[in-house]
């Protein structure tokens, strides 16, 4: 993590204002009032403006947070991802992890729409005439880690990040009201897109974690469940893996804050 992103995710901890507004910027404007995450190609910008219809400055940083422009929202989360199939692999000896595998059990099938969002339709002769029958399109069911574990059970691991201050209110307050609020309704989500009832010899695993750092309920057990069983490795290995989260987890929210914020040519 370098000294950016450090001093970024302690002033975010701390809930200090426009927390990647660092006081050796030094802009005479002040914070940010647009977003800068860039496109991956050429010179364009986000360009979302960080003061809402209601006027309410985002001192949070909630869009920053949130905005995939440049593709940090994806960076977190495969970096994440691949941290869970290396460490099943050289740390719980599951050599069958693998990353971004087919599950065709879970493909969803939903109605094809155009362009405007119009739902698709096509005409089939039937032994009544004409008709009109939907076309139909497949959601491919792709799950972040694949193994196989030491008894012979498939699983499979979805990673997911998911903040609990959002720019609606209720969601928001929801979330306030009930620490893990936001991570138990995407588990649930997950699991409602996954139903065990379509694959059930498998086992599901939603790898759920809140931006500023909260595990879901998922996490631990599935850690502990696959950490080596004897002493002192085991507590080692345990310790390890929540600093390892937690680095990427920080590093990665900083990182999101710090590229919305307009660069210094000198600093």
């Amino acid at each position: 993590m370098t000294e950016d992103e450090g001093v970024t995710a302690l002033r975010n901890g701390l809930r200090v204002p426009y927390p990647a507004f660092l006081p050796r910027f030094q802009r005479e404007r002040g914070p940010a009032q647009q977003c800068n995450h860039q496109y991956s190609k050429g010179s364009t910008f986000c360009g979302q403006r960080f003061v809402p219809a209601d006027g309410a400055p985002d001192v949070k940083g909630r869009h920053a947070q949130q905005c995939n422009v440049g593709g940090g929202v994806d960076a977190r989360h495969n970096r994440l991802r691949d941290w869970i199939r290396d460490w099943l692999e050289h740390v719980c000896g599951l050599s069958s992890a693998k990353t971004e595998q087919h599950v065709q059990e879970w493909d969803k099938w939903f109605q094809a729409t155009d362009a405007n969002g119009a739902p698709k339709y096509t005409t089939e002769d039937t032994p009544d005439g004409p008709q009109r029958v939907p076309v139909m399109a497949v959601k491919m069911a792709k799950l972040d880690v694949s193994f196989v574990d030491d008894e012979g059970v498939q699983g499979y691991v979805d990673v997911a990040y998911t903040n609990a201050c959002s720019f609606d209110a209720a969601t928001t307050l929801r979330a306030a009201r009930t620490p893990g609020k936001a991570a138990s309704e995407r588990e649930e989500h997950k699991r409602k897109r996954y139903p065990p009832e379509l694959n059930p010899h498998a086992a599901l695993i939603p790898f759920v974690v809140e931006a500023r750092g909260r595990l879901g309920v998922e996490v631990l057990p599935f850690l502990r469940q696959h950490a080596p069983a004897e002493e002192p490795r085991r507590s080692a290995v345990l310790a390890r893996a929540l600093h390892d989260i937690s680095i990427i987890t920080q590093q990665g929210l900083a990182a999101l804050l710090l590229a919305a914020e307009p660069r210094p040519a000198t600093v």
